[in-house]
């Protein structure tokens, strides 16, 4: 569409119209460095959010110890630091995006400014005969013009979740081999034998776990909070990492 409007305006103004083109063109550097500084903005802003989020997954998993010590304050004061450092990139981010928007609904403006200043430069006389065509066809282009920005700003936030979600399909696939499965008919269905389980590989939480549980008893894990009960019971589920036994 804007490729049509600039052919009708060459042949409308003649060579006046490459100067509202050149116009355009040196607009597209500005706008491909702020869609960087708001693609940058954007992966600052996931990660502040999955750190916030964890944090508080955190708190709430383990209310019981922080109400025991005491420990609100200072983990409130620590959420409260991170939404701000959050708030603080979305705000830039949206006035990047702001100006963004600006940006390209001045374009027509400028590109008007720019094709009939030069039209009259070149000593061209402006009639409402040429005037109201021209302004009528950089007015189809504002539409495009005013799209591409939103356009740009979703294919920039749908390329950063896209480049989230490769991260998360490339992680290593969990290791297996020290699990063996059991028979229906096996009179120890759950059998743990020097397991040592953890979430990551480098602090494991339960280590050379001995368990054995027998079809058809009753088993009850106890403890106090942050033992490891729910990792136990992750690790017969599969969800914790396997790391020895």
């Amino acid at each position: 569409q804007i490729l049509i409007s600039m052919v009708l305006l060459y042949r409308l103004v003649g060579v006046s119209s490459l100067v509202g083109l050149a116009v355009m063109l040196a607009i597209m550097p500005i706008n491909a460095k702020i869609l960087l500084t708001l693609r940058s903005l954007q992966e600052g802003n996931m990660k502040e959010k999955d750190k916030r989020v964890k944090t508080v997954s955190e708190i709430l998993q383990s209310m019981k110890v922080i109400k025991m010590f005491a420990w609100e304050r200072p983990l409130t004061e620590k959420v409260a630091e991170i939404r701000s450092n959050e708030v603080s990139r979305l705000r830039k981010y949206g006035y990047i995006s702001s100006l963004q928007s600006i940006f390209w609904n001045s374009a027509p403006i400028t590109v008007s400014i720019a094709t009939f200043g030069a039209y009259a430069f070149l000593g061209n006389k402006l009639e409402m005969g040429i005037v109201l065509p021209a302004l009528s066809i950089i007015n189809i282009m504002s539409f495009p013009l005013f799209v591409f920005p939103l356009l740009i700003s979703a294919v920039v936030s749908g390329k950063v979740a896209l480049l989230r979600l490769a991260d998360y399909m490339d992680l290593p696939e969990r290791d297996l081999s020290l699990v063996t499965p059991t028979s229906p008919d096996d009179p120890l269905p759950i059998r743990l034998e020097n397991v040592t389980v953890g979430w990551n590989a480098s602090r494991p939480i339960l280590s050379q776990v001995n368990l054995d549980i027998k079809k058809g008893g009753l088993t009850a894990i106890v403890g106090p909070v942050g033992s490891g009960k729910s990792t136990l019971l992750s690790a017969i589920l599969g969800d914790a990492m396997v790391m020895g036994g």
